[in-house]
Formats: C-alpha cells, sequence, structure tokens
C-alpha cells in the first residue's frame, strides 16, 4: 500500500494555487497603475505650447514680409527695365536691318511704280468778269464850242456801243459851260467801283482820240452829269475843244 503523505499534497496545491495568483497579480498590476491622466494633461501642455509657438511664428512672419516688400518691389522693378532694354537693344538692329534692305517682294513693285510727275503750280483763278463792251452805258455830252458835235459822234460809236442818251435835239446832248464848267480836252470817265469799266473806257478813248478818268477825278471847277456818276456801267463822253 503507498503511502500518501496528506499535508506534502495539499503543501504542494497550496503552492501551485499561490504561484499562480502571483503570477496573475504580478502582471495585471502595472495596467491598472498606468497615470493615462497624467500623459493627457502633458499632451494638452504640449498642445497648448505648439499653439502659442505657431501663432508667434505667424506674427513673426507678416513682419519680415512687410519689411521686405519695398526691396523685393524695388528689385522686381530693376530688373524688369534691365530685361526691357535688353530686348530693345536686341530687337532694334532686327528691325533697322528689315527696314533697311526691302524684301525681294517689295523689290519689283517699287520698280514698276512709275515716276511721279511734279505737281503743277497752283494757278490764280481767273478774275471774274467785268464790264462788257455790250453792257455799258455809254453817254455822249458836247462840251465844245462845235455845234452838233455830240450827235455826229454818237452816230458814229453807235456800230460798237450802246449810245443811251443819243437824240435828234443836238440841244439834249450839250453840257453847257455855264452849269458843268469847261473841261480842258476830251475825256471818257468811267466808274472805278465798277470792275471792267476802265478797258471799256480806254477803248472808247482811243477810238474817238480822247483820255481815260475816272469819275472821282474830274479836272478842276469841274462836274458830270447825275447818270455818270450814279449808274456803275457808264460810260461818259465829254467832248471839248474848239
Amino acid at each position: 500500500m503507498t503511502n500518501v503523505n496528506p499535508e506534502n499534497e495539499y503543501q504542494g496545491a497550496h503552492r501551485r494555487a499561490e504561484e499562480d495568483d502571483y503570477d496573475q497579480n504580478y502582471e495585471a498590476a502595472p495596467a491598472a497603475a498606468f497615470p493615462k491622466r497624467g500623459v493627457a494633461m502633458i499632451l494638452l501642455a504640449v498642445a497648448a505650447l505648439l499653439l502659442l509657438w505657431g501663432i508667434y511664428a505667424m506674427n513673426k512672419g507678416d513682419g519680415n514680409q512687410d519689411a521686405a516688400a519695398p526691396g523685393s518691389t524695388e528689385a522686381t522693378t530693376a530688373q524688369a527695365t534691365q530685361a526691357t532694354q535688353a530686348t530693345t537693344a536686341i530687337s532694334a538692329p532686327a528691325n533697322s536691318s528689315e527696314q533697311a534692305q526691302p524684301s525681294e517682294q517689295e523689290k519689283p513693285a517699287e520698280e514698276a511704280k512709275p515716276t511721279e510727275k511734279p505737281a503743277e503750280q497752283e494757278q490764280p483763278a481767273p478774275a471774274p468778269a467785268g464790264l462788257a463792251r455790250e453792257q455799258a452805258q455809254v453817254y455822249v455830252y458836247n462840251n465844245s464850242g462845235i455845234p452838233d458835235l455830240a450827235n455826229r459822234t454818237a452816230g458814229d460809236l453807235a456800230a460798237h456801243y450802246n449810245v443811251a442818251n443819243r437824240s435828234n435835239d443836238a440841244a439834249a446832248m450839250n453840257m453847257p459851260e455855264q452849269t458843268y464848267g469847261a473841261f480842258p480836252q476830251t475825256f471818257v470817265f468811267f466808274n472805278p467801283n465798277t470792275p471792267g469799266a476802265d478797258a471799256v473806257a480806254a477803248e472808247l478813248a482811243q477810238r474817238i482820240g480822247g483820255t481815260p478818268r475816272a469819275t472821282t477825278d474830274v479836272p478842276a471847277n469841274t462836274s458830270l452829269p447825275r447818270e455818270a456818276v450814279e449808274k456803275p456801267e457808264a460810260i461818259t463822253v465829254v467832248l471839248a475843244g474848239e
């Protein structure tokens, strides 16, 4: 019969139970004792420090950008100016060479272009037509001592001129010295304000052997009939002499 020691068996079982409890307690103790609250507070503090550092860094960065802005703007402007000058210097010779040497397509057109005639000198516009012979009203008066001289002279001029005062009554064509004064010679008077009247008077004076003269330049102590002065187309013949 096998002897069994109840105490040894109990003690062995007790030791195993205690060892198991000791192992379980040893493993569970560190997990239960980990300071979660402390770690959380540390993380919050770190996060707060990082936030404050970020705000400080942002404010400092804005100040640096504002301080550097004028310098950077001036540098950018200087660079742009240099680039523009360089572009102009490069493009100028090319443009000048292109202008100096016409293309092959333009040369034939220039050679075929006819030579332009020099502009003709502008000629002055012709003067407006003046008094014509047919439009003149010729008055023939006798201021001489020769009877019927005015009537006979008017008959000679009637073929070429319009004698306005021709009459068969010799007395109607007289200019008495008592009224009009004594003219020293035969005159053909014209209105100086009428264009062309002087030419008609000169032509008529050549026919009868008289002197053309303006109605504003009568000899001293003489005068002309009213129609000779008032009518612009009047050409007045005053016959004088013995």
